[in-house]
């Protein structure tokens, strides 16, 4: 399966649906082995389709160094309003998301 734009969208749609007006953050966890359309790089769900309410914590588990890159360079072109990390492994990504440890996505 490849992600495109319409795909990401509908990520953000979920996210609204999971998050319904709670104060909550988020951990988002990609495969190592991503396929994706590159108008994905340019586009901002949150902007396009709305963010999720009151998500205040973005985490991001890459699973892959190219991943990484690729996020960190995207939160770089479209930075989030609340806190967000882009991490290698899901298990670093959940401890900063658990501990709430200030951290940017550019570090």
């Amino acid at each position: 399966m490849k992600l495109d734009t319409t795909g990401l969208g509908e990520i953000v749609h979920a996210k609204q649906v999971i998050c319904n007006d709670q104060e909550m953050g988020v951990l988002a966890i990609l495969s190592p082995d991503l396929d994706f359309e590159l108008s994905v790089l340019q586009m901002d769900p949150h902007l396009e389709h709305g963010g999720c309410g009151l998500a205040r914590r973005l985490a991001l588990a890459a699973q892959s160094p190219f991943n990484e890159r690729l996020a960190n360079i995207y939160f770089r072109y479209h930075p989030r309003a609340h806190d967000t990390a882009v991490f290698l492994d899901e298990a670093d990504a959940r401890d900063w998301s658990l501990k709430g440890m200030p951290r940017t996505s550019l570090s």
